[in-house]
């Protein structure tokens, strides 16, 4: 998600609206969530690799991940 973020920051300066609000709210938005994916996903790969079992939060996991790349992909087309 870290490399379509880059992506979107990219475009927006390419573009000249990085210096809109708007956009720049949204790349934050973005940006939070990136790393709280990231996060979570040490989380998961710290648990997996104790020997725990990975429980509902993997799901959720995967469902966050498919919203934010969901709203990324909408932001990609305001841009």
């Amino acid at each position: 998600m870290q490399g379509v973020l880059d992506r979107l920051v990219d475009v927006a300066r390419s573009t000249g609206k990085i210096d809109d609000p708007v956009v720049r709210q949204d790349l934050a938005w973005a940006h939070s969530k990136v790393q709280i994916l990231r996060f979570l996903g040490m989380r998961s790969l710290t648990q997996v690799l104790s020997g725990q079992v990975l429980g509902p939060e993997s799901s959720i996991n995967k469902l966050l991940w498919s919203e934010l790349f969901q709203r990324m992909t909408e932001i990609g087309m305001h841009l």
